[in-house]
This record gives structure tokens, sequence and C-alpha cells, in this order.
């Protein structure tokens, strides 16, 4: 596979993207560009410098770790908390107090972060 094979097979995984064509290949030039920068001193997990091909593969795979790890951070910070009690989403910093019919209001005193 020749570089020009492989950003139109990576242009092709941005078809669906919020991104703009423009914005993605802007996404991806940059990052290899930062990659070829630091290629030299990155360091696997076991702290070995990267020596091949396979290596290569490797330090990608664990950066690709690290940033589907962030994006669940940045998920979870973003999503509502769900009430212990009645499993709805709080909403806000309040207690619950959730309105659950017949059986009265949700006695959740849990404060959640907005």
């Amino acid at each position: 596979m020749t570089a020009h094979d492989f950003v139109a097979k990576l242009r092709g995984r941005f078809v669906n993207s919020p991104l703009s064509p423009h914005e993605s290949l802007l996404v991806a030039r940059i990052v290899f560009h930062d990659f070829a920068d630091s290629i030299y001193s990155l360091r696997l997990r076991d702290g070995q410098h990267i020596a091949d091909g396979i290596d290569s593969a490797a330090i990608c795979r664990e950066i690709v770790a690290v940033i589907e790890a962030q994006e669940l951070d940045i998920v979870a910070s973003h999503a509502p908390s769900t009430c212990p009690t009645c499993g709805h989403p709080h909403l806000s910093g309040e207690e619950c107090g959730m309105d659950m019919g017949g059986a009265g209001k949700c006695g959740c005193k849990a404060a959640v972060p907005a």
C-alpha cells in the first residue's frame, strides 16, 4: 500500500464524519506530521525504542488505546449521572426527588454534578 492508497483509505473512514473533507485531511496531516517528528523519541509501554515495523504498529496501537481511554473519560464527564435508586438521569446538582407516580418521589439524597 502506498501513501496515496493509505490516504484514500483514511478519507473513506471520514465519509460520515461531522468534519468537512478539508478538516479531516487537516487533522490527519497534523497527526502524521507530529508522529513523524516524534517517532525517534517515542517509547513502547515496556520502555523500548521503536526499532522496526512491528514496533511502529505496536506504538500506534498503544496510542489508539490512550485515545480511546480519553474518549471514554470525555463521554463520561458529559453524560448525565443517573439516580442509583430510580435510574433516571439527573439533570442538575439537586437532590433527586423524581416523581415516581404512585410510589411518590424518589428519596435519593445523592447530589450529583451538573
